[in-house]
């Protein structure tokens, strides 16, 4: 096989970034984040260690080498230990692999000695002490109803008799370029191990996480760092630098390492050992991060009774089954292995790149029948438009693919002779972007008789490979150019790629109807989940294939590490649920369904008589409707068709609430219209729309209402759009949905409703027969203000009725922090931008894109029904609230002026927080909140909990003969034992209704309480608080001050877009994330109009 090249146009379609095409990177389904990886730098070694030379083993001249992952500057930083994949609780630092001795006794930063390092017993976050766990639990008491459960937990044993081991931080060089990549990693480190096999142990008494550390029984080097290099064919461009780090006691005892962290680490990569190094043929897995993914290539193995483990999708895509495990040493009951299961999305290997093209052309997947039968008409009638082409290369994008002529040399054969001769030729290159035909692409090549040929490709492969293309009119595939080639056009016809023969994680293309299919396919029944995961944990073969995991394999025998094979049970407890409370009625979920009617009654649950009052209590609200009809810019259109009667359906749904509307005739039952607007950007600016909606909304008032009627005008404009404003977003075009809801509810305050055409026109005039019209009221009432319900409080919920005491008034804090996407942080690091609008303009280096929002939520009613938000901007990754003092005022100014009174407990949940953060978030926010209340002269009680879904603990009923053996564990479910901590007072709350799929508890660490109520409050008040959520019927997984905060983050952001946008249209200088002027005003921007009547997220 001979490459080709374009001579003189070697750099043509070649600059810059290609074409654009940005991978999304592929979704593991499931919930994995606690086990992705976190390289961090580590810290700088000792003097001594960093002035060393790394010795060779073919060179014993000292050479300074490169050191750690650290700085920018390798050779000074040298050192390693960076927090390696097995990380369980990831955090900023990173293992130390050298560390200086402090002496913990001696004070931190004298006179004498201002650099001393800081003794971590002497920073103050860690002199503070965690709330206790009550004496008492209340699987103990009387309270709610017992049920017994088993957990996706297993008991872990480790050694007695602590074993020695050895830990060396890994770096593999290729060249001179660090590889940190396991797929790339993993074959190198094993393929050097050989090659120097006389200086290391045995393979199988080597534990590799396969990135960055090693540990060993036995001392494998003399000296603190040495380097390996590659001696083989193989290997001699690689290298491997090997730096002693120190020594850990494995096991349980006195004698036992204490670091809980790298304990759970070392245990993961003893008890995963077998299936990562896959040294057999009968083992077929491969491992992403944490996860162990099943690779079947067999249709017999693709499923177990009842479980589908394989699920093909499309463009040559298979879903496959992953599990985890997540070991736990600090939990009630021991050291645990929590087993779970996760989906992601793998290429299929060796598929052809015709026949994804003939998919992307028959817009829809070709089953492997029709593909051998009917394929090469297909092929040969398909002709490519610029939309299959653009399609296929985000599809491709990032791909490394497969070039053979001999396959398809073979596949002529079988059709009839078509070819003159054989010439075998393979290789594996990136894709780059999609070329025109065989046919149109031409170039020079010199024959072996140093001929001159000036040829097109299809004529280049019949002359040097005696192979005629039978689809020469298809594309042709094009190399990504290295850096430093001279030809930098390479191109493949199309028929003679493929996937390579390896499953890889597919990270292209990623459309919304992906995204379905996969989850469609791949949610299991709370039935399924239970039924694969004993059969992990019991440890038995998997579709022919080895377990995962097995305590009778080498390493584990070796290392004397042992697991359980049967699920950990525990004792919980159904806590009782709350009354609700509407105007006409009251529900009581006692049979804990977790789900009610309130729209779709008979009668219609209304809302409570004071809900439709102002915040003063003066006036009532009385609606008036308005529809701006929103047609996409990729159309010339402005008038947008639509179904005029939904919009009488829906004003008549919301009268029947019981909230107040304008009508046009009452007798008739017509609702009052206030105007109709067609837009389109294309043709309009969103400055005349400005104008025109704050006009007709000034003017309301005064039209429809008559002095001391007792009402007050609340506009609401339906937004109508053609197709979601994300999927015409471009340089070009902006997001018509964040710029109109930012000028509306931010810059106007004015209250707004947007929805689909196509949904809006499926309305119906009977609520009880169309749930989205009963979602469309439940979201309206809470944005225009208006309380449709509450929970009861003097009733036997006797939690509930202490926390909202109007005596004793509570504050209930909902904090969260949404931070940018990957490739938007990327941006504000300066990388290339994101896609900012900006009239034809060049982007500035910096994005505003790039930086994380912070909310906090607070109620202000005494019955924590009605919730205001703040938000603040902050550098991207901050975690932290930046000057939360500010954030905590205005929420106690807002609850004081509308409740006329002091809150007297504070209560804080807290989200986004690990285990490892607790003591510095905990200490930072609590004494922000203290010295507000200090300011405010203000002393009340405070308490701080921590709520988490980033876990994979999940429950299942215990009992075969129960109803709720196949279903999800009922809301309300409390677990206070067995797989809670023994360092903090936790518990998991099961609240969340499980329709599809198994439902996953919420974890809660109750970190700081001076309130010190009855031992069932937090746990019941919690409970309470998921079935508060205005926006539906039925508990949430979160209490409902997360929910909000979680909804105003991600308003924020988006708000955050439309201002850029605002300034863009306006001709008018970019915001600057780097100017603390334009931080204020964007600060400013993102947060509602102060005039908003109600909850702008919901």
């Amino acid at each position: 096989m001979s490459d080709y090249g374009e001579k003189g146009r070697g750099n043509e379609r070649c600059g810059g970034g290609g074409r654009g095409y940005r991978g999304t990177g592929g979704p593991s389904y499931g919930n994995d984040g606690n086990y992705q990886g976190h390289y961090h730098g580590a810290r700088q070694v000792n003097d001594v260690v960093n002035g060393m030379g790394q010795m060779r083993v073919d060179d014993r001249n000292g050479h300074g080498g490169p050191g750690g992952r650290g700085g920018p500057d390798r050779n000074r930083n040298g050192g390693g230990g960076g927090w390696n994949m097995y990380s369980q609780n990831p955090n900023s630092q990173g293992n130390r692999a050298y560390q200086p001795t402090i002496d913990h006794s001696a004070p931190a930063r004298s006179a004498h000695n201002p650099n001393a390092p800081i003794a971590k017993n002497q920073l103050p976050y860690n002199t503070q002490e965690f709330a206790k766990r009550p004496p008492k639990m209340i699987s103990e008491m009387k309270l709610g109803d017992k049920v017994y459960l088993v957990t996706n937990h297993a008991l872990v044993m480790l050694p007695a008799e602590p074993i020695k081991l050895y830990c060396y931080n890994v770096e593999i060089y290729n060249g001179t370029k660090h590889i940190d990549k396991r797929e790339e990693a993993v074959p190198i480190f094993w393929a050097i191990i050989q090659d120097h096999d006389r200086h290391f142990p045995h393979r199988g008494e080597l534990i590799f996480n396969d990135v960055n550390q090693l540990w060993s029984c036995k001392k494998i080097t003399t000296d603190a760092i040495q380097r390996y290099r590659g001696v083989s064919r193989n290997t001699r461009h690689f290298s491997m630098v090997l730096k002693f780090s120190n020594y850990f006691m494995f096991g349980v005892g006195p004698d036992a390492t204490t670091d809980t962290s790298m304990m759970s680490t070392i245990t993961h990569a003893i008890a995963t050992a077998r299936v990562r190094m896959a040294t057999h043929e009968g083992t077929r897995y491969t491992v992403f991060k944490r996860l162990t993914f099943l690779v079947l290539s067999n249709a017999k193995e693709r499923s177990m009774p009842d479980v589908p483990l394989y699920h093909p999708i499309k463009w040559g895509t298979d879903a496959k089954v992953g599990f985890s495990i997540a070991f736990r040493m600090n939990l009630r009951a021991g050291i645990t292995a929590c087993f779970d299961i996760n989906h992601s999305v793998f290429t299929r290997p060796g598929y052809p790149l015709v026949r994804l093209f003939v998919e992307l052309c028959a817009a829809e997947p070709i089953t492997d029948e029709e593909y051998e039968e009917n394929y090469d008409e297909y092929i040969r009638n398909a002709r490519p438009d610029e939309n299959n082409k653009r399609v296929m290369e985000k599809i491709l994008h990032g791909m490394t693919l497969h070039f053979s002529v001999s396959p398809a040399i073979s596949m002529e054969a079988a059709m009839g002779p078509n070819r003159a001769g054989e010439r075998n030729g393979s290789r594996q290159f990136k894709f780059y972007e999609l070329a025109d035909s065989a046919l149109e692409e031409t170039f020079e090549w010199v024959d072996r008789d140093n001929v001159v040929h000036h040829t097109n490709i299809a004529t280049y492969f019949r002359i040097t490979h005696q192979y005629i293309l039978r689809y020469p009119h298809l594309p042709c595939v094009m190399k990504k150019p290295s850096q430093n080639a001279e030809i930098k056009r390479i191109l493949f016809p199309m028929e003679l790629c493929s996937y390579i023969v390896n499953p890889t994680r597919y990270q292209g293309f990623f459309p919304e109807s992906f995204h379905a299919e996969m989850i469609r396919f791949t949610t299991y029944t709370p039935k399924q989940r239970r039924i694969l995961l004993e059969h992990v944990i019991s440890q038995r073969p998997l579709a022919q294939t080895d377990p995962v995991v097995d305590s009778n394999d080498v390493q584990m025998r070796r290392h004397g590490v042992s697991i359980q094979e049967k699920m950990l049970e525990v004792k919980a407890t159904v806590l009782p649920a709350p009354t609700i409370i509407y105007g006409n009625s009251t529900v009581h979920d006692k049979d804990h369904t977790g789900v009610w009617e309130a729209m779709r009654n008979e009668p219609v649950r209304t809302v409570l008589p004071d809900g439709i009052l102002t915040p003063g209590g003066e006036l009532k609200k009385k609606v008036i409707g308005a529809i701006i009809a929103i047609e996409s810019p990729r159309t010339n259109s402005r008038e947008l068709e639509f179904n005029h009667e939904s919009y009488a359906h829906l004003m008549r749904g919301l009268a029947k609430s019981g909230q107040p509307i304008v009508w046009a005739d009452e007798a008739l039952r017509v609702p009052a219209i206030l105007n109709l607007i067609h837009y389109n950007q294309s043709h309009d600016t969103p400055q005349d729309l400005f104008k025109s909606v704050h006009t007709m909304a000034a003017a309301a008032n005064s039209e429809y209402t008559t002095e001391g009627d007792g009402f007050v005008i609340v506009p609401l404009f339906f937004l109508l759009f053609r197709e979601r404003a994300a999927m015409y977003e471009s340089e070009q075009t902006y997001n018509d949905y964040n710029l109109i809801k930012f000028l509306m509810d931010n810059k106007a305050g004015i209250v707004t409703q947007g929805m689909l055409v196509a949904n809006f026109n499926c309305v119906m005039p009977d609520m009880t027969v169309c749930p989205f019209t009963c979602h469309v009221v439940e979201k309206i009432l809470g944005k225009i203000g208006t309380t449709h319900r509450k929970l009861e409080r003097e009733g036997a919920h006797k939690s509930w009725t202490t926390l909202t005491n109007p005596d004793a008034p509570t504050l209930v804090l909902g904090i969260d922090v949404s931070h940018p996407k990957t490739q938007d942080r990327e941006n504000g690091k300066g990388g290339k931008p994101s896609k900012r609008w900006q009239a034809g303009k060049e982007h500035e280096p910096k994005d505003i894109n790039s930086l994380s929002v912070a909310t906090v939520v607070g109620n202000i009613d005494l019955d924590i029904t009605q919730f205001r938000a703040s938000n603040r901007l902050q550098d991207a990754g901050i975690e932290q609230i930046i000057r939360m003092e500010h954030e905590v005022s205005l929420r106690i100014t807002e609850f004081v002026k509308h409740t006329g009174k002091m809150p007297a407990h504070i209560v804080v949940y807290r989200d986004g927080i690990s285990e490892g953060d607790f003591q510095k978030f905990l200490y930072e926010e609590r004494t922000a909140i203290e010295s507000v209340c200090k300011q405010l002269d203000i002393n009340p009680t405070l308490t701080y909990i921590v709520v988490s879904k980033r876990h994979h603990t999940k429950f299942f009923a215990r009992d075969k003969d129960t109803n709720q053996f196949d279903a999800n564990i009922k809301p309300g479910t409390l677990v206070e034992d067995v797989v809670t901590t023994t360092n903090y007072y936790d518990f998991f709350l099961g609240s969340q209704v499980g329709m599809i799929g198994t439902s996953r508890p919420t974890h809660y660490y109750v970190l700081h309480d001076t309130w010190a109520p009855m031992v069932s409050f937090w746990p019941t008040v919690t409970h309470a608080l998921t079935y508060s959520f205005a926006r539906v019927t039925s508990t949430t997984a979160l209490p409902s001050p997360i929910e909000y905060a979680h909804l105003a983050a991600k308003r924020a952001k988006e708000t955050l877009y439309a201002a850029d946008i605002v300034r863009a249209v306006q001709n008018e200088p970019m915001y600057n994330p780097e100017c603390l002027h334009d931080i204020g005003l964007l600060t400013e921007a993102i947060n509602a109009h102060p005039n908003y009547v109600g909850m702008p997220f919901i």
